[in-house]
């Protein structure tokens, strides 16, 4: 499955990197990990981008605290 969300969701350098501070300060779980994925791959889909971006994953963290606080 992990596979087959990297393919999907292919993250730019800095995009990568943004995840992995924000997963490790919001102590995310695997889960969480790939719900922000999931939903950072819908809102570059809907900015027909080809790669997610650091503003993709910033959005989708924002959704998702939304919903843990």
């Amino acid at each position: 499955m992990m596979k087959d969300i990297d393919e999907v969701c292919r993250l730019r350098h800095a995009a990568q990197s943004f995840l992995k501070e924000t997963i490790d300060k919001l102590k995310l779980s695997p889960r969480s990990y790939l719900s922000v994925l999931k939903v950072s791959r819908t809102i570059a889909d809907m900015e027909q981008s080809k790669s997610v971006k650091k503003h993709h994953i910033a959005e989708a963290v924002q959704y998702k605290k939304s919903f843990i606080y």
